[in-house]
């Protein structure tokens, strides 16, 4: 009976390794170099992965102040890179956007909030450094799916103060220049609770399987009663908020939150629209039928290109 839980689990791991390996050799070829310049490896800190991609759009004015973005891959907090987000990056970049696409440290050597960390100090490296890419700060996005669109909407409670990190944590303050949107694509919200998706019919056995994968290696120390570990459930602090606020600060990012209709987890994205209904930012949740779980990395799927027209649509009435 072991053998068959330990052999699907295995082969997940090693098609999801194998997946992340070549998209990272795949993805800058995609990129599109007469439309979108690529500056890559820049150190954004002195850790290992602390690296970020930078991508501007060839068409820009010289001079001319754009709009920036952090672009956060997802992956499970465990797989894919800057590299293999490169397509997704770029066409980004060539709706008129500076791009700053990060690697962060990956479980399972580097659980939670290591890899949130990272992205933290990505964030406050962005906007201390864009104005030398002609980026401008009053105009900045977030854009993250999956664990990606988790960190994403965690990096918001803790930018508006909702959450804090760990006290052993040492972060730069928090920047003047905060987000003014932010999209979550195909969110996973909440890691420590996975028996939320017992008798979800969307969540088949293996995905089951993934999932507590995800929750041993990103939460392998979690203590139920301990604020430690809250900044990894960002729908529950979300949720908290609303049953005893109802409102969410002023200048808090709008939301978009595009999803697959058969991404097993597309309940989480469903969880989140319904309680940022209940703070004041109804209808943004959008689910796009017939495709699955990061559906947009790959941009020119039908489904893929739709969901980035109306991601940039979205950005813009945003003023981002």
């Amino acid at each position: 009976m072991i053998r068959y839980l330990i052999l699907p689990g295995f082969l997940v791991t090693f098609l999801l390794k194998t997946a992340s390996l070549l998209s990272a050799f795949i993805g800058p070829l995609l990129v599109n170099r007469k439309r979108v310049e690529r500056r890559a490896g820049i150190a954004y800190g002195e850790g290992e992965y602390q690296l970020l991609d930078i991508y501007l759009p060839r068409s820009r004015e010289p001079e001319a102040k754009l709009p920036i973005a952090l672009l956060i891959h997802g992956g499970g907090f465990r797989y894919f890179s800057r590299e293999s987000h490169a397509a997704a990056a770029a066409r980004l970049a060539e709706s008129g956007r500076i791009v700053f696409c990060i690697d962060y440290r990956l479980t399972p050597k580097h659980p939670f909030p290591e890899g949130l960390t990272d992205a933290a100090i990505a964030y406050d490296w962005m906007v201390k450094h864009a104005g030398e890419y002609c980026g401008d700060v009053s105009r900045i996005s977030m854009i993250g799916e999956s664990s990606g669109a988790g960190f994403t909407l965690s990096l918001c409670l803790y930018l508006f103060g909702f959450a804090k990190f760990p006290s052993s944590v040492s972060l730069p303050p928090i920047p003047a220049a905060l987000p003014k949107a932010a999209v979550t694509h195909c969110g996973y919200f909440e890691v420590s609770d996975i028996e939320r998706f017992a008798g979800d019919p969307r969540v088949h056995r293996i995905a089951h399987m993934r999932i507590e994968q995800i929750r041993a290696t990103y939460l392998p120390n979690f203590a139920t009663a301990s604020r430690a570990f809250i900044l990894a459930d960002p729908a529950l602090v979300l949720a908290e908020h609303a049953a005893h606020s109802g409102k969410l600060p002023a200048g808090f990012p709008e939301l978009f939150i595009p999803v697959g209709e058969k991404d097993p987890v597309i309940g989480d994205s469903e969880r989140l629209a319904r309680t940022l209904a209940k703070l004041g930012q109804p209808g943004r949740l959008k689910v796009y039928p017939g495709v699955g779980h990061a559906f947009y990395a790959a941009p020119w799927g039908a489904q893929a290109k739709a969901c980035w027209t109306d991601i940039i649509t979205f950005l813009d009435r945003a003023k981002t």
